[in-house]
C-alpha cells in the first residue's frame, strides 16, 4: 500500500444539542455508513467522529445531520470551532490539489528568471 492510499483521518469532538440526544443515538449506524466516515461514537453530549477529509468533510457531515433533524450545539464558541475546522479542511484539500513543483515563497517558479 502506498502512502497516497493511506487514509488521512481527522477526529472531531462535536457537542450535540441535549434535546436531540435520542435521535443521535438512533442515527449512529447511519452516520457510520457515510462515505469516508471511519467511526462515530456518542458519549453523553459529545459525538466523536473520525473521517477521511479527502472523501467527506465536516460541512457534509453537518449538512447530513441537519437534513435528518439532528442538531449540534449552537453556541458561538462551538460554531467558531467548527468554522475553523472546515476552513482548515478546505485549505488542506486545495493544497493537495496543487502540484508539488509549484512556486514557493523562497523559490521562484521555473522560467521566471
Amino acid at each position: 500500500m502506498t502512502s497516497a492510499a493511506l487514509p488521512l483521518l481527522k477526529r472531531r469532538g462535536l457537542a450535540i444539542d441535549a434535546a436531540s440526544t435520542e435521535r443521535w443515538i438512533t442515527a449512529l449506524p447511519a452516520i457510520r455508513q457515510l462515505e469516508g466516515v471511519r467511526s462515530a461514537a456518542l458519549a453523553g453530549d459529545m459525538l466523536t467522529i473520525e473521517y477521511d477529509p479527502r472523501r467527506t468533510g465536516l460541512a457534509r457531515i453537518e449538512a447530513w445531520a441537519e437534513a435528518h433533524g439532528l442538531r449540534l450545539r449552537s453556541g458561538a464558541l462551538r460554531r467558531l470551532q467548527r468554522a475553523l475546522w472546515k476552513f482548515t479542511e478546505r485549505n488542506e484539500q486545495e493544497n493537495a490539489a496543487h502540484p508539488a513543483g509549484g512556486a514557493c515563497c523562497n523559490r521562484p517558479p521555473p522560467g521566471s528568471a
